[in-house]
């Protein structure tokens, strides 16, 4: 009986011990973290992008002066945007000897644009410089090697030419030149194949027949330049040798004129120059000369300094004489004042 009672009392002290153990509180369990999925709007939007890029090769190589040899050279954009390009550029020595054909514009992403370089060497010398993109990229290469070496032509330059453009010191020779031309005869010393005055070293016009013409072409001048009018150009051939008379032409002092007084019984718009070289374009080589607007006879003294002697059809020709008798006598530089106003007389006769 004592045991049952003893084995009571453990049994209910027990079920009290369980009975508090449910009524205490407990320190409430972390909340479990959770993890959610982002939504489209918690994307950000791809970064901005414009790569460009080039590939190709603009090694041109050797090329002959005057010859032209094409290079092509692809631009690229592998970005998201469309890039644009605002200038396409060599950057060499003698940059102006290469003729680039697209000037810039937009390239679409993923895009590219072809860009042909033509190369012309107008000298003898080494190219060696770049290929320059300007553009908005954001990056990327704009810029690539460039080289080329312009070489002398093969065949040696000519001493004796006819119809066509002509450049110097490698189609011709530099040096003086001699020519029988006719009528409308238009020869050129330039200094570049433009089409402005600036490019014009001499310019020559011959407006009636002659015996023969004169021109210095320079080792400077760029071409030279000939119609057929002008007949066959010839270096350091006069067409004659000396003789006591002068006739309608440009003639050689010494060579082909004997220094001295010389007469003619000129007609009106009879015009003559003493001259000091043939190159000139403007009245640089001018020592004397002069316009007759009416039919007078005319007297010159050929200085044996003068280096050439031009006169025109209406002087007639010219003979030796004795003394100056007429009243119309250059034998002395005259002021440029005086040249030009002589030779715009002349010119507006025509």
């Amino acid at each position: 009986m004592a045991n049952t009672a003893k084995l009571l009392i453990l049994c209910v002290l027990i079920a009290m011990v369980g009975a508090c153990s449910e009524g205490t509180p407990t320190s409430p369990s972390p909340a479990s973290s959770t993890t959610t999925n982002p939504t489209t709007s918690d994307l950000s939007a791809p970064a901005v992008s414009r790569i460009v890029g080039l590939s190709g090769s603009l090694a041109f190589g050797d090329v002959e002066i005057g010859s032209s040899v094409d290079r092509a050279v692809t631009i690229a954009n592998t970005g998201n945007t469309a890039l644009t390009v605002t200038g396409v550029s060599v950057s060499t020595p003698g940059a102006s000897d290469f003729v680039v054909n697209w000037a810039g514009g937009a390239i679409a992403a993923g895009a590219s644009q072809m860009v042909n370089v033509r190369f012309t060497p107008t000298a003898a010398r080494s190219y060696n410089g770049a290929f320059v993109v300007t553009a908005d990229q954001t990056s990327g290469t704009g810029s690539s090697a460039i080289s080329a070496l312009g070489i002398a032509p093969a065949h040696a330059p000519k001493t004796s030419v006819g119809t066509g453009t002509y450049a110097v010191n490698t189609d011709i020779v530099a040096g003086r030149y001699f020519a029988t031309p006719a009528f409308t005869c238009n020869l050129k010393r330039l200094s570049a194949l433009g089409s402005t005055p600036a490019d014009v070293i001499m310019w020559e016009f011959i407006d009636g027949h002659v015996g023969q013409w004169i021109v210095d072409i320079a080792p400077t001048d760029a071409y030279f330049q000939t119609d057929a009018a002008c007949g066959t150009w010839t270096k350091d051939a006069p067409e004659r040798g000396i003789d006591t008379t002068i006739t309608s032409g440009v003639w050689l002092v010494g060579a082909q004129i004997t220094p001295g007084t010389y007469g003619a019984s000129a007609v009106s718009g009879c015009y003559w120059e003493r001259l000091r070289g043939f190159g000139s374009r403007g009245y640089d080589d001018i020592i004397a000369n002069s316009f007759s607007a009416a039919d007078s006879p005319q007297v010159v003294t050929i200085a044996a300094t003068d280096v050439g002697f031009r006169t025109n059809a209406e002087c007639g020709t010219w003979t030796p004489v004795s003394a100056p008798t007429a009243s119309v006598s250059r034998t002395d530089a005259q002021s440029r004042a005086t040249i030009q106003q002589n030779k715009e007389q002349a010119r507006a006769r025509r």
